[in-house]
């Protein structure tokens, strides 16, 4: 550290810290205007610490871009760099000014709210646990921010790349999303957590390392801090150990030359257009292969995308060229996701629409609903016919059986089991239910609310249960029937007699 360039930023920056400051606390402490007193300490000790959290983790962001700009300009790098102090001494004293305005405007603000309303609400050693968290996100934060931005050559492109890089989890999300909604039977969102989109996230890690801590340390919602999820504290601690490593080289090491020129390194517009492109590429893959129509329309959609790829290559090389690289990189992602895509729907989704397990938890429940025809439950009801030619009817119950007693229940279950592998055949022939149809498999921490739920499987598209397996099961569980002849649901038994004597 330089402390003549740290006096120098403070004397520089001065005007700006005061009123940063000043606006800071002010939007902090908003919750004392809305009737602070009318909620718990703890309660509002929650909310005040998010929002010192919010802001700071916002001054992250804007800290690096307004303090290494510097850097993207042809007239100043030469003076900065050609100052009396070492590069590397340049980068820490401005990441350390930095941290300090970040996680001194926090901790100000947190402990000036701790005297006035948390002394009786929670202890000081876990105040102090916020603080070494929330100082461990700030600073994780800030190498992060730095490196990213630093990865361009010029202020447009670094805030360009800064923001791509941090939306990019975003679109791995809709890209898994897409994949277990199109490609595997049931939808198991919650048997396979976006996991890939969460950890190459910082700013979702962040989140949770300052959400949990705060949770745990005012509402002592874990048992202990051991519970607390320590992965996403080592996987940002990880980022932010090899964003150091990339300042090293992006800043360190840099080249003055790089000012204002085109931002060609690997890991700055190269990667990112061609990381969205084949993402996006990806999803139209997906889609295409468990649409009825195949290609249909899609054609279009392929072209709007290659031009949207052409134009973000003109704005990275600021001139209008296709090169054949880019145009064949193009063509070989299509061949690629079409092939992944394919493969994909042959095999079921690698075999994750049969990869669950029925006793994850303490509990297992079956949630069956389907419209059919009143004259036979067995039939779908069409809703698409013009002409009507039946009554509708709604047939549903709802089972749940403890995990510890599925034996006891194995007729059931394997009636049921049967049902949803009945109804994964029938997904992929891409043959759709037309009707209301939710046939909802889950394992679950109690039967009754609160419930917490795993293992979740959602198929919508299925042949409903014949009357004789309804029957069956209407011997072990209710099944209610409505139908439009009755202002409420009635039990199985009843709808088959009313309707034997109508018949």
């Amino acid at each position: 550290m330089n402390l003549n360039y740290f006096k120098y930023l403070i004397k520089s920056q001065k005007i700006a810290i005061l009123f940063f400051f000043v606006l800071y606390l002010g939007i902090s402490y908003t919750p004392f205007l809305d009737g602070g007193s009318a909620i718990t300490s703890s309660d509002l000790l929650e909310v005040i610490f998010t929002i010192a959290t919010v802001l700071s983790a916002m001054a992250s962001f804007a800290l690096p871009v307004l303090l290494f700009s510097f850097v993207h300009r042809k007239r100043s790098v030469d003076v900065y760099f050609s100052l009396p102090v070492s590069r590397k001494e340049l980068l820490i004293t401005t990441i350390l000014f930095s941290f300090l305005l970040c996680f001194g405007f926090f901790f100000i603000t947190s402990f000036i709210a701790y005297l006035l309303r948390g002394l009786a609400a929670i202890q000081f050693v876990d105040y102090l646990l916020v603080l070494c968290a929330n100082a461990f996100i700030f600073l994780s934060l800030l190498l992060i921010n730095s490196f990213l931005y630093l990865l361009a050559n010029n202020i447009f492109d670094g805030i360009v790349i800064l923001a791509a890089y941090y939306f990019l989890p975003i679109m791995l999300l809709i890209m898994t999303s897409t994949y277990l909604g199109q490609m595997v039977a049931g939808s198991p969102y919650g048997e396979y957590p976006n996991y890939l989109s969460q950890y190459t996230s910082p700013l979702y890690l962040a989140a949770m390392v300052s959400y949990r801590t705060i949770s745990y340390c005012i509402h002592h919602l874990h048992t202990t801090v051991t519970e607390l999820n320590w992965t996403h504290v080592l996987f940002l601690g990880i980022y932010a150990a090899l964003a150091g490593f990339g300042l090293y080289r992006h800043f360190v090491l840099r080249k003055t030359e790089r000012a204002e020129q085109l931002s060609n390194n690997f890991f700055a517009y190269p990667f990112i257009i061609n990381a969205y492109a084949f993402i996006v590429l990806m999803i139209f893959g997906f889609t295409i292969m468990s649409e009825k129509n195949g290609w249909g329309g899609f054609l279009i959609f392929y072209l709007i995308l290659f031009f949207i790829y052409f134009v973000a290559t003109f704005v990275y090389r600021r001139k209008i060229q296709i090169e054949l690289k880019s145009l064949l990189l193009f063509l070989v992602g299509v061949c690629i996701t079409l092939a992944f895509s394919f493969l994909s729907w042959k095999t079921r989704g690698f075999r994750m629409a049969y990869n669950y397990t029925l006793d994850k938890d303490k509990y297992l429940t079956y949630d069956y609903s389907a419209y059919v025809t009143a004259s036979n439950l067995s039939i779908p009801y069409n809703y698409y016919n013009e002409t009507p030619v039946d009554e509708v009817a709604n047939v549903y119950f709802s089972i749940t059986i403890p995990t510890d007693e599925l034996e006891k229940h194995k007729d059931i279950i394997d009636l049921l089991e049967k049902h949803r592998h009945e109804a994964i055949d029938l997904f992929y022939t891409k043959s759709m239910y037309q009707g209301g149809a939710h046939f909802y498999v889950y394992n679950s921490n109690s039967p009754t609310p609160p419930i917490i739920t795993s293992n979740q499987y959602t198929y919508y598209s299925f042949t409903p249960l014949t009357e004789a397996d309804l029957k069956k099961i209407d011997e072990y569980y209710p099944v209610m029937v409505w139908s439009e002849r009755y202002e409420d649901a009635i039990p199985l038994e009843k709808f088959l007699e009313e309707r034997g004597a109508k018949g």
